[in-house]
């Protein structure tokens, strides 16, 4: 399975990548595993649009 950065991750989610690494340190990221100090996100994860409701 391959994976993307929280970089290429919010560029292609449209969402900051501070507000992303939130998220996947809260385990709201199906699969984002963190290696030392780098989050790791399957491309084939859900935009966090899709997981979070709307307010």
């Amino acid at each position: 399975m391959p994976f993307m950065t929280i970089p290429e991750a919010a560029v292609l989610w449209h969402i900051s990548a501070a507000e992303l690494r939130q998220l996947c340190e809260n385990h709201a990221i199906l699969g984002a595993i963190r290696v030392h100090q780098r989050w790791f996100i399957p491309e084939d994860a859900a935009c966090p649009s899709e997981i979070l409701p709307v307010s």
